[in-house]
């Protein structure tokens, strides 16, 4: 499997900062939903009451934009597993307009278990569906954890 349409909305006013620009935060609310979607199939498509305090976290983010949104435009979010292991994985988001990308944000997630508040392998049904998701997309190279380091001059 590779793409898979995780959410499709229209950009709200909500999302605009005082320049009439979508705010940075709105992209990663964005996808933040489509992370949802994916978390509620790979397990099952159970709800968060029924997942029993099994849940994930985010670890690390990075965001590119690529093209401006506008008020009211239709867009889309698409996302694909890059790469799991047995309790991260990672995901990669891509929000388009008209079919042209505007934007992309990779995210690396932990199961987590809300009651002792620390990391968790999967279960074997959630980590059989990340298996049947994980693809190879042209270009895209996966690594647990994100290993890029910055460094400010």
């Amino acid at each position: 499997m590779a793409w898979e349409i995780t959410w499709q909305g229209q950009v709200e006013s909500d999302w605009l900062d005082e320049l009439d620009h979508v705010n940075f935060l709105a992209y990663q609310r964005v996808a933040e939903k489509g992370g949802e979607v994916f978390w509620t199939a790979v397990s099952g498509g159970l709800g968060f009451k029924e997942r029993h305090g099994t849940e994930y976290v985010l670890l690390e983010i990075h965001v590119r934009y690529l093209g401006e949104l506008r008020l009211g435009e239709v867009v889309t979010l698409e996302t694909a597993l890059l790469a799991h292991d047995d309790k991260r994985y990672q995901l990669l988001h891509r929000l388009s307009r008209d079919s042209h990308v505007v934007c992309t944000v990779e995210t690396v997630n932990l199961a987590f278990d809300l009651t002792t508040r620390r990391s968790m392998a999967f279960g074997p049904g959630t980590r059989a569906a990340l298996d049947t998701r994980s693809s190879k997309l042209d270009g895209v190279q996966a690594e647990l954890p994100l290993k890029r380091m910055r460094t400010i001059a």
